[in-house]
């Protein structure tokens, strides 16, 4: 079927509400983000959220009985055998309603059209990629915008089209000087992409305890934060709802901070040139002048070769 060219919102768009995996966290047809520091629980939690979602079992808030659902879960970290599956079944999952797209020859990526074809085939209503970095495609800079948006707007249109929940898995910056919702590691189209953003921190109040925050919310009102632990046996128990909510206060951020925490981000693994820190800068919204400010307050040594110069952290 041809696509039209141009819509009218009078005769060819129609009206309809928001549906909802997990209200007001993960709304059905739309991308979310969980992201958070390593070993804060993500995948845990994410695992826990399947288990209960493929049995049809409530999750904190529920005010509805649920029915089972099919979901797709896909990691690049842990291996399915020895660490994905005894998780869900740790988690009393229901794993014939629990399916993967086999990666050991071609591995996935967010425009790959086994992600459709499978949501289609399974009918899944939950489609969980672990992590966001791994599954951009391997030719992708995460850093910028004009590479982001059309992935991202294309794993929308599947979320649309399919009615299914897409959940990504994201790592924060080491250096916790941004606000929540600019930690998330590489631009920052990914979160402007996503309609809801759950970060899992640390509880404020209690070391044996994490927090989900709902970080941002573009279909209704925020969530209140959601307490929970894991137990010995790896599953999740849930907590309780609180008013308390961690994360910096963004009066704090200055645009340095921002700068310093963008170019740790990007050096951490090796040196970059200087034409192209300066164009993901511009693409982050950082100021040449800013970016120099940064530069000095780390000490990021310049040398030149092949004409070119490059930046590395000391």
């Amino acid at each position: 079927m041809t696509e039209k060219e141009i819509l009218n919102f009078e005769t060819d768009i129609q009206a309809k509400s928001v549906k909802w995996l997990w209200y007001p966290y993960i709304p059905l047809g739309k991308i979310t983000i969980m992201q958070g520091n390593s070993g804060i629980g993500k995948t845990m939690l994410a695992l826990n959220i399947a288990a209960a979602l493929s049995k049809g079992e409530p999750l904190p808030g529920d005010t509805e009985p649920r029915e089972p659902i099919n979901i797709i879960y896909n990691t690049a970290e842990d291996g399915l055998a020895d660490t994905i599956k005894p998780r869900l079944l740790a988690a009393g999952a229901d794993c014939n309603r629990i399916n993967n797209i086999n990666e050991r020859v071609n591995p996935v990526t967010m425009t790959d059209e086994r992600l459709e074809d499978s949501i289609a085939e399974t009918g899944a209503k939950l489609l969980i990629l672990d992590p966001i970095q791994a599954y951009l495609g391997a030719k992708i800079d995460m850093n910028k915008a004009n590479e982001i948006r059309p992935i991202f707007a294309q794993l929308l249109r599947v979320a649309e089209d399919n009615e299914c929940a897409i959940v990504l898995i994201g790592h924060q910056g080491k250096n916790q000087t941004y606000s929540e919702l600019q930690s998330l590691l590489g631009s920052t189209d990914q979160v402007a992409a996503a309609r809801s953003v759950l970060t899992v921190t640390k509880h404020p109040n209690n070391k044996t305890l994490s927090l989900i925050n709902h970080t941002k919310s573009s279909l209704s009102a925020r969530g209140k934060s959601l307490s929970f632990c894991i137990d010995e046996n790896g599953k999740i128990v849930w907590g309780n709802f609180v008013e308390c909510e961690v994360k910096v206060a963004e009066e704090k951020v200055t645009k340095t901070d921002t700068a310093k925490q963008f170019l740790q981000d990007i050096l951490a693994d090796a040196a970059i040139a200087q034409t192209e820190i300066q164009a993901m800068a511009y693409e982050q919204g950082i100021s040449k002048r800013t970016l120099d400010k940064a530069k000095a307050d780390l000490k990021i040594k310049s040398y030149k070769k092949d004409n070119m110069w490059f930046w590395r952290l000391p």
